[in-house]
């Protein structure tokens, strides 16, 4: 059978018979790709790793988001049951805090949570005056305690981790 070299963490082609080739993932342990996370009731929006503390979260429009062991596939917190936020569009973990991951929401908000104590920290203040513009995507700056959000009134808006507040 022919074979290509294989590199860590890099995928390889094999093919073992004329008209079969098969994928391979080098360095990735099998167990991880058995894994089934199993608890949103509705259509997952987003996901977010954080390699620092192995752990993946997820946001629903059942209105949950929740932050999973991705190994043993069981949810280890769910925030916003009582979607008292709204329903999650985008989560992502702080680059400067791995214990931190922001959720934002249809409603415009965005919220700090600390996920090891699964308890929300603050409430940004990014709305826009005039009422609510849904947030579509959050990200967290590479190296300052900031946040980013995307908005459907077209605005990007920076918001203080410290404080809440809209830069």
């Amino acid at each position: 059978s022919d074979s290509f070299p294989r590199l860590p963490g890099t995928v390889s082609a094999k093919q073992s018979a004329p008209e079969v080739a098969s994928l391979s993932l080098c360095g990735v342990d099998p167990s991880v790709l058995h894994t089934v996370l199993d608890g949103h009731t509705d259509a997952v929006w987003s996901l977010a790793f954080s390699l620092a503390r192995n752990r993946l979260a997820s946001c629903s429009a059942d209105g949950t988001v929740r932050i999973w062991d991705p190994c043993s596939g069981s949810c280890l917190s769910t925030y916003n049951g009582d979607s008292e936020n709204g329903t999650p569009t985008s989560v992502a973990f702080s680059s400067t805090d791995a214990t931190r991951v922001v959720a934002a929401f249809q409603t415009g908000r965005a919220v700090l949570y600390d996920a090891e104590a699964s308890c929300p920290i603050l409430t940004f203040e990014g709305r826009p005056a005039g009422g609510a513009s849904q947030i579509n995507q959050v990200v967290s700056h590479p190296t300052q305690p900031v946040t980013i959000t995307a908005h459907d009134d077209r605005g990007i808006r920076f918001l203080d981790n410290r404080t809440g507040k809209r830069g």
